[in-house]
């Protein structure tokens, strides 16, 4: 470095060896889930054969979990910055020879003006408060497995989190008949109310240093190392672990109609025509009411075929996770503004309170054919067509910096530093311009009664449900049109086939998972950008075994046990664009991530 003339130069540690310590070789995550819920209900017999049935239920989850423990961005930093102690030549942490008090801490300039995201009091220092200074053990990140246990120990110390979701909910249902018909049945009516209220409380336990943060530089005090995207974007001690100090809540109330109409029949039989109508009126809490309404009918062509139709306005309301729930970790981007390839920034995903109601104008048309000729054979596909407004959806942070670089949208969403370095992408929920949905789905059904055994009962089913996805489109507001489908989220074709047979009180199921191969990044250029671009196909089988007997008293019970990923089925890696934590698959496509697995079960009715 001195005959470079090197004052600097980035160290990247990636991973470590087994058995070496290693900062965040040995720290975990894990959260614990409990709800509990009752509700209680009733049903009612009224003249002309109409009923009126109501239910209330109210539930509560709450979610404790942590890092145990998680790595200290500062402490990281105090100990990585290790020099010789000019008066002993002791190796020590070089913030030591400083000492700073917290009467010093609380004066350094890289704290004026800022405040804590969890109290909103003057933030009390640049660093944590917890003897850091003090019990500071210096760390060696040269080459692999050069920590000690004792430094390890510092730097790490135990974070969680509790919060709770609660919600309330009410409904009251008159439904019967309202007229004797035209066609071939009665005219039926079905009306109600309903009231829904959610609230959520969210919050880390350790208050004493999550109120500290983020972690600042101060080379007069002996504290630097600490790299900009902490400084500048992450509002706690911890890496990556965001927790934010958060309550809120939620109502909605509505009342609801839907007619349906048998409106002709042919003197043969073969041909019939219905309808229905749907209303509903919902006022939200946050914002205002909405009207939403869906009209349809079913053409039976002739015996085996029937069309079917539907055109509505379909009103989603931000879900409780869309609003609060917030995620906060690492990523790299390029930064085209400054060329940099690649920059390590903090980002914050998930919540938004601010978001308006999805509104999409929905087709659907569809046919059903039953052939007469082969009994038990269903066949049946939908075309739909969906247009969005508003719609509610995420926006990866790459995504983000492209579109403010080029269309100029989401800028306000990008955090740099007093250098001009990207620090932070905030990339929470958003309502986007405009979405659009087109595909179709299918499905296939056989149902027969075999004779493989005599004298004894036999089913066998076989069903297949294929969607395929033909357009998927988000078009963000001032932004360009991103084309999803093929993306890692948005496969263009998934499966599911399965198989029942049954034979006296034994029955078997196999069922076949299916996703279609996809892109890590729709906007890479295969042996340009990277080198394979493409996520393989993926399929997986599930297994259920079940015996099922009758009591004297007439009740009944059942054992089943289930095999998941019975041939163990390994998910693609999908590697992450951060290089040294974060998941390297995807779950929410339906990948499955823990390999085979049972599940014994045993239930009683009677």
């Amino acid at each position: 470095m001195d005959a470079e003339g090197l004052k600097s130069f980035t160290l990247s540690k990636v991973g470590s060896y087994p058995g070496d310590i290693e900062q965040s070789a040995g720290e975990y995550n894990r959260t614990t889930f409990t709800t509990t819920s009752f509700s209680a209900g009733f049903s009612a017999d009224l003249a002309n054969d109409w009923t009126l049935s109501g239910s209330y239920q109210k539930g509560e989850t709450a979610k404790k979990g942590g890092k145990y423990p998680g790595l200290r961005v500062d402490r990281e930093a105090l100990a990585r910055d290790a020099v010789r102690d000019p008066a002993t030549g002791a190796i020590v942490c070089n913030v030591q020879l400083y000492n700073p008090t917290e009467a010093q801490l609380a004066a350094s300039p890289s704290v004026q003006g800022k405040f804590s995201s969890r109290s909103g009091a003057p933030l009390a220092s640049p660093i944590g408060l917890d003897n850091s200074v003090r019990d500071c053990v210096p760390y060696n990140a040269m080459g692999a497995g050069n920590m000690t246990q004792a430094s390890w120990d510092y730097m790490h110390t135990v974070k969680t989190a509790d919060s709770w979701v609660k919600q309330d909910f009410a409904e009251l249902l008159l439904q019967g008949d309202v007229y004797d018909g035209w066609g071939y049945g009665p005219v039926s009516f079905a009306t109600g109310l309903t009231y829904r209220k959610e609230r959520f409380h969210d919050e880390t336990a350790q208050a004493d240093v999550d109120e500290l943060g983020p972690p600042l530089n101060d080379p007069a005090l002996g504290i630097r190392g600490i790299a900009g995207a902490f400084g500048g974007g992450t509002p706690n001690l911890h890496t990556f672990s965001t927790i934010s100090f958060l309550s809120g809540d939620y109502n909605v109330s509505e009342w609801f109609g839907e007619l349906q109409a048998p409106i002709w029949e042919a003197s043969s039989g073969e041909q019939k025509l219905g309808a229905n109508i749907a209303y509903r009126r919902s006022d939200y809490s946050s914002s205002g009411a909405q009207d939403s309404w869906k009209a349809g009918f079913e053409f039976q062509i002739y015996e085996d075929l029937r069309f079917r139709a539907t055109k509505s306005k379909d009103v989603r309301e931000a879900s409780f996770a869309e609003r609060f729930d917030t995620s906060t970790g690492g990523t790299n981007v390029s930064d085209p503004f400054t060329g940099a390839t690649t920059v390590n920034v903090s980002y914050f995903r998930g919540g938004n309170p601010n978001l308006r109601p999805e509104i999409a104008d929905t087709q659907v048309l569809g046919f059903v054919f039953e052939p007469s000729f082969v009994e038990g054979l269903r066949l049946s596909t939908d075309w739909y067509d969906i247009d969005i407004k508003d719609s509610i959806d995420s926006i990866f942070e790459q995504n983000i910096v492209d579109q403010c670089f080029t269309p100029g949208a989401f800028c306000q969403n990008l955090n740099r530093d007093g250098a001009g370095t990207l620090v932070a992408v905030q990339a929470p929920f958003l309502n986007l311009c405009k979405a659009t949905v087109k595909g179709v789905d299918f499905e296939a059904s056989y149902r027969m009664e075999p004779n493989l055994f005599a004298n004894s009962s036999e089913s066998l089913s076989v069903r297949t449900l294929f969607g395929y996805l033909k357009e998927r489109v988000d078009v963000p507001f001032n932004g360009a049109p991103i084309d999803l489908v093929g993306s890692s989220t948005r496969p263009e074709v998934t499966g599911n086939l399965t198989v029942n047979y049954g034979v006296g009180p034994w029955s078997a199921q196999w069922q076949q998972r299916y996703i279609s191969d996809t892109l890590i990044n729709t906007t890479w250029v295969e042996g340009v950008d990277v080198d394979n671009n493409t996520i393989p196909t993926y399929s997986f089988t599930n297994l259920l075994f079940s015996y099922r007997s009758e009591m004297d008293n007439g009740g009944d019970w059942t054992v089943s046990f289930a095999v998941s990923n019975a041939f163990n089925k390994k998910p693609p890696i999908i590697p992450s664009t951060f290089n040294r934590i974060g998941s390297q698959t995807n779950s929410g496509l339906g990948y499955d991530e823990f390999g085979r697995r049972y599940q014994l079960t045993a239930s009683m009715n009677f």
